[in-house]
């Protein structure tokens, strides 16, 4: 899949949108607000000293926050790489804590790490993959200590 200027695989998203839907809106909220942690470094590379998203962060979740974001993604076009980071989080944070919007905010983590460094699109799909597994396995084991009580 091409996302702008950057080479994505379609195979590993196509998973992470299928493992998605078998998960909890918590493990949602959870997974996209790792995914944008996971790629700030880029955005505070690009802008340093800007905490703007960090703060954002920092807030629930909310139609605001999410607003807030996309909108410094709108101020960013001269800076890709960040204006992806932002537009992440933007998705992140959206309160709906839908699927889509998860999956759309790792679309954009993968396109910020591609476009700082082409070479690293894979190796941050697996990454998200890897870390939506270990909340997906975290959310069984607690299931299967609760059924245990």
């Amino acid at each position: 899949m091409l996302m702008g200027t950057v080479q994505d695989n379609f195979e590993i998203r196509a998973v992470l949108a299928e493992q998605l839907k078998k998960v909890n809106h918590k493990i949602v909220h959870q997974w996209s607000l790792r995914l944008v942690d996971h790629v700030n470094s880029v955005y505070t590379r690009e802008i340093p000293g800007d905490t703007r998203l960090t703060d954002l962060l920092a807030q629930p979740k909310s139609a605001d926050a999410s607003v807030a974001a996309l909108a410094i993604a709108r101020s960013l076009e001269d800076k890709p790489a960040a204006q992806a980071v932002a537009q992440a989080t933007g998705f992140a944070l959206n309160p709906a804590d839908s699927h889509e919007n998860a999956l759309t905010a790792a679309d954009y983590a993968a396109k910020a790490i591609g476009l700082a460094d082409p070479a690293k699109v894979m190796q941050e799909r697996a990454w998200q993959l890897a870390q939506l597994a270990k909340l997906i396995a975290k959310q069984r084991e607690k299931a299967l200590k609760a059924h245990k009580h």
